[in-house]
């Protein structure tokens, strides 16, 4: 069966300063993805997020592991009040992990700056832009 995938066949041809693809290559080395990789994610208005270190991943991966053994101990448990303890427990762990793992991922953004009615830059991040 053929591979499903897009087929890229048009094809960009862009010049850059020497500075304008030292910073390309810096910004997509951080991120770990190719120049193309990281150019389609600018394309569709997700953000490249840098490849989290090392201590990042093991830290992710014992805390799954923490959310494995507490899931076992909260199918152990006998009384109301550590059944309740150990669910909620569970439950900041489990979102834990699960915002871990979204910092990873690309972000939308908008090329736009939104501004307020009285004309204030909003910073997509909260606040006003400085």
């Amino acid at each position: 069966m053929k591979n499903k995938t897009k087929q890229r066949t048009k094809e960009v041809k862009v010049r850059l300063t020497e500075g304008e693809l030292a910073r390309l290559n810096d910004n997509v080395a951080l991120t770990g993805l190719s120049r193309e990789q990281y150019l389609r994610l600018l394309i569709i208005h997700k953000t490249p997020t840098a490849l989290p270190p090392a201590d990042y991943r093991l830290l992710l991966r014992q805390m799954q592991w923490m959310e494995t053994q507490l899931k076992e101990l909260a199918g152990n448990q006998s009384t109301d009040e550590n059944r309740e303890q150990l669910d909620y427990t569970l439950q900041l762990l489990s979102s834990t992990v699960l915002l871990m793992q979204g910092a990873m991922l690309p972000r939308t953004f908008s090329p736009f700056t939104p501004n307020t009615p009285n004309g204030e830059e909003v910073n997509p991040y909260g606040g006003f832009a400085d």
